[in-house]
């Protein structure tokens, strides 16, 4: 998809980070925007002073709420060109310790949301019948994990799996409908404070911090990897000339590569898995 001017964008996630970025480049681009998320101030300062973006208040962890969203970029601008799944909520800890409401906010949001946003574009895109996209926002971590994040691992790696199914749906239907996975590595999106809008429904609060000193350290350098990661400001370049060259994976850390190929080596050759999340030397290795 060549030609983005004019044309119309949903991005989830929208109220921060990535999904604030990817709305204010697809409105530099000439897009009609409708940016979804459940923060509703962290929206309106995404959408504030764009002529051409517009705010609805969405939570992906219903499938009401994204027939909604998918309904209204319909009816507000016409279209449904490219769609941008990129929700997403992280907690840690031992895998053991999460908590089943921690487990569900985070496949509810990271893995449903994306269930939910294919089933409500997928078919009023296949519908209208125009070019468009479809991108998917996963992770290095759905494509290598080294523990004490498992609810947000897990979830990626259904994202991942999700979003090469549905390339090859598409592919056998020739529909001129492409799909991007996003696979990036740390990004300074204050991920690790997504609590701020964990809804009451999912216990309000994450399970308690592991009193293990290793698993300590893991998060503290992780959060710090995180905080100073990417500026979420670059991910939309590599995003666009993706959709504009039909490109599915997207790495905007590819340092990662080694890593993954490592994973798919030990894999290969039925070895014990080994520590490949990816991040600095000073998180310590797994047990």
């Amino acid at each position: 998809m060549k030609d983005l001017a004019g044309k119309v964008a949903v991005i989830t996630g929208a109220a921060s980070g990535m999904g604030r970025a990817m709305v204010r480049k697809a409105a530099s681009e000439g897009m009609h925007v409708l940016a979804g998320d459940i923060d509703e101030a962290g929206l309106a300062e995404t959408v504030g002073g764009l002529e051409n973006a517009q705010l609805m208040l969405t939570d992906v962890t219903s499938p009401d709420a994204n027939e909604a969203l998918a309904n209204a970029a319909l009816e507000r601008f016409g279209g449904i060109h490219l769609v941008h799944l990129n929700a997403g909520v992280l907690t840690g800890g031992f895998t053991w310790e999460n908590t089943v409401d921690d487990w569900r906010w985070v496949l509810d949001v990271n893995l449903w949301g994306v269930i939910h946003g294919v089933r409500s574009f997928i078919p009023r895109m296949l519908e209208k019948g125009e070019a468009g996209h479809v991108v998917i926002t996963a992770s290095v971590g759905g494509l290598t994990s080294g523990g004490l994040l498992g609810p947000y691992t897990t979830s990626k790696y259904g994202a991942v799996a999700i979003a090469e199914s549905l390339h090859r749906e598409l592919d056998i239907i020739e529909a001129p409908i492409g799909v991007s996975c996003l696979c990036p590595g740390p990004v300074a999106t204050g991920i690790f404070r997504a609590e701020r809008n964990r809804p009451d429904t999912y216990d309000d609060t994450c399970g308690p911090m592991s009193a293990d000193a290793e698993a300590a350290a893991f998060h503290r350098a992780l959060i710090s990897a995180i905080d100073e990661g990417t500026d979420p400001a670059v991910i939309p370049e590599l995003v666009f000339d993706a959709v504009r060259n039909d490109k599915f994976w997207i790495f905007p850390h590819p340092d990662f590569k080694e890593r993954i190929a490592a994973r798919t080596e030990s894999i290969m050759s039925e070895t014990n898995p080994e520590y490949t999340v990816g991040l600095p030397d000073a998180i310590p290795p797994s047990r």
